[in-house]
């Protein structure tokens, strides 16, 4: 008789199957593998660093799928927790699926957890149906800007250095917005906490958001 019929297949123990990535194992032996749901990745542990089986690197794109998070509907912010660790040092975010509408613009408002002083430092310009030039900055906030737009979607893509590490932080990000009209443009900026940030939330300046997705890459380190 099979272990199986003995005590209930849906009682087997998955060896090897995780989540994500904060239940891999917290002190891997070399060439353990496993299979992490939330990514569908099966990864090796090469001594160092987790790996895809036969790749040198963590991934031969250069990027890693961290998480992904739907936005809700009609929600006053949406975070996106504990999404920066010590795995990786710099992050890529974009926002897409179809893009977040507001139910009122002009801001979306970046901010990291733990940093609630004003230490963004930062400059932007955007485009109003490819015509208007508009600068606008943010000299001591206690956030940065994800977008600028009218009541409509919006989409934007964010490099960003050092969330996690006792450093402080470089912020860059290229979006659209648009309802009636079109925005688009770029907003960089220097946050001066070193602080260590493992969630950041998205909120809009007035209304809600609803759709789209936030998702969340690491940048391997070699």
């Amino acid at each position: 008789m099979g272990i199986s019929q003995q005590i209930g297949a849906s009682s087997l123990i998955k060896a090897g199957v995780i989540d994500n990535t904060a239940n891999r194992p917290a002190s891997p032996y070399e060439g353990q593998v496993i299979f992490q749901k939330d990514t569908d990745q099966l990864l090796v542990w090469n001594g160092t660093a987790w790996v895809i089986p036969n790749s040198p690197a963590q991934n031969p794109t250069g990027l890693e799928l961290v998480t992904a998070q739907t936005i809700g509907t009609a929600v006053s912010s949406v975070t996106v927790s504990n999404c920066f660790s010590s795995t990786y040092d710099n992050y890529f975010i974009t926002m897409g699926n179809g893009g977040i509408v507001s139910s009122y613009g002009p801001f979306l408002r970046f901010s990291l957890a733990g940093v609630t002083t004003n230490l963004w430092y930062g400059a932007g310009y955007y485009m109003q149906n490819a015509t208007t030039i508009t600068g606008f900055n943010n000299a001591g906030t206690a956030y940065g800007y994800a977008g600028v737009g009218e009541t409509g979607s919006y989409g934007f893509k964010i490099d960003i250095q050092s969330p996690f590490l006792t450093k402080q932080k470089d912020f860059m990000v290229q979006y659209v917005g648009g309802g009636t009209s079109t925005y688009s443009g770029i907003y960089n900026s220097h946050c001066n906490s070193s602080a260590s940030c493992a969630s950041f939330t998205i909120t809009p300046e007035y209304g809600t958001l609803t759709g789209g997705t936030i998702t969340v890459y690491g940048y391997r380190k070699s």
